[in-house]
């Protein structure tokens, strides 16, 4: 079945139904973004792909390769197209091998990323959930990005492989090395502007060492977003030393703070030459510690807007340097900064930060240190007098009401520290 709004088209195809008829668009030229998902017979696959000469999107499931001829893959014209996102989440290693043939679903994968696309600027991929093609796989993409190095600026991959086929042995194989240095050069040809890592595998080092290997070259990033069980605080400073006049969003998820036995401290200080950085987030994978883990928090850059901290043990003079010193905050979450000793904002600066009225809105999960009043924190509207709560956990949401006074946000808007919504678009 499909349907259409204005000049996008979407195909859903979650059942083995379909007419006798071949399908085609009354009006192709028209036609600029199309996504499939789900098997797909071949022959209505490319009667809808190949006359849309002016697509500038696609969006495909993996699932959606399982059916076709390889060899129409081959040499495909869509010469408009400047974004494709490739994507295979919700797919377990059970349902891939017993419905859909993941053989089929990669050998066609490789055949469609040897096209060249001569306006791509933007583009996505998951891996197939096969952790035996990892190192083939990184081969075919290093490739394809190398063919589109003149005109590549969003670049995202996704690698979700949980599989009884992965291995923790850190030793590196001459292929596994030669990758890297492959992967590095290839990173050296390209001027991405946004790149994504999410490598979320406890286990597959190969992948994230290419990977990191390959992000760490990038001198012109504006974004960069990661998400890895194995990133260290080393990948901040590669990170800032090589894009620091660009970079204005930085967003590092699931950090490990322990190598090798060892606490590693982040400095703030290695942002200090970010000076157009407006947003920010860290989050750590949280320990029980009696000592700080991010320190020098007045050294954050002056025009960050939107900060979130998670996972990090914060002495309180830091945190009320974080809400004194950065002037253009507007969105401020900070998430188990220690709620103990010297760990956490203590009540008296809650106190100022409400009554300052200077960020828009304040989010703080178990990082409140001292005792909380009984009926919460007053909010100091002389005309409408509201009564700031603190939840369970310790949270405490507020934001800038009407008035300009801080309420409590709704439960409704209330949202997780880190947000893990399902997001297929670049």
């Amino acid at each position: 079945m499909y349907f259409h709004r204005h000049n996008f088209i979407g195909l859903i195809y979650r059942d083995y139904v379909f007419g006798e008829d071949i399908p085609s668009f009354k009006y192709p030229h028209l036609v600029k973004h199309i996504f499939f998902d789900g098997p797909i017979p071949s022959d209505y696959f490319f009667s809808m792909l190949l006359p849309l000469l002016n697509l500038n999107r696609l969006d495909m499931h993996l699932s959606a390769l399982c059916c076709l001829e390889e060899a129409k893959l081959n040499n495909m014209q869509l010469r408009q197209l400047d974004t494709i996102n490739i994507w295979g989440h919700k797919l377990t290693q059970g349902m891939f091998t017993s419905t859909y043939s993941a053989a089929k679903i990669i050998t066609n994968l490789y055949k469609f990323l040897g096209n060249y696309f001569p306006q791509l600027k933007n583009f996505a991929v998951e891996f197939p959930y096969d952790a035996h093609q990892e190192i083939q796989m990184s081969k075919v993409v290093l490739n394809f990005l190398s063919m589109h190095k003149n005109t590549l600026e969003k670049f995202k991959i996704e690698i979700n492989l949980f599989t009884g086929a992965e291995t923790s042995n850190t030793f590196e194989t001459v292929e596994e090395r030669e990758l890297s240095d492959e992967a590095k050069k290839v990173s050296k040809s390209l001027k991405l502007k946004s790149l994504e890592l999410i490598i979320s595998s406890l286990f597959q080092l190969r992948l994230f060492k290419i990977w990191t290997s390959f992000g760490e070259q990038q001198t012109a990033l504006a974004s960069f977003t990661g998400l890895s069980f194995r990133f260290q605080p080393e990948i901040l400073i590669h990170l800032c030393a090589r894009n620091s006049h660009a970079l204005t969003h930085v967003w590092i998820s699931r950090i490990m703070l322990v190598d090798n036995g060892r606490l590693t401290v982040i400095h703030c200080n290695i942002f200090e030459g970010c000076h157009n950085l407006k947003s920010l987030l860290l989050e750590a994978m949280p320990l029980n510690l009696d000592q700080p883990s991010l320190i020098s928090c007045g050294d954050f850059p002056k025009r960050i807007e939107h900060l979130e901290l998670g996972g990090l043990t914060i002495t309180s003079e830091d945190i009320f340097k974080i809400t004194q010193m950065l002037p253009m905050l507007k969105e401020l979450n900070i998430s188990d900064a220690g709620s103990t000793s010297t760990f956490g904002l203590r009540t008296e600066h809650v106190q100022k930060l409400v009554q300052d009225r200077k960020i828009a809105q304040i989010t703080l999960y178990d990082s409140i240190n001292g005792p909380i009043p009984a009926d919460g924190f007053p909010n100091g509207n002389p005309e409408h007098p509201k009564n700031l709560k603190v939840y369970s956990f310790g949270a405490f949401e507020v934001k800038l009401d009407e008035f300009g006074y801080y309420e409590n946000l709704a439960r409704d808007e209330w949202r997780p520290f880190v947000d893990d919504e399902d997001d297929d678009e670049m």
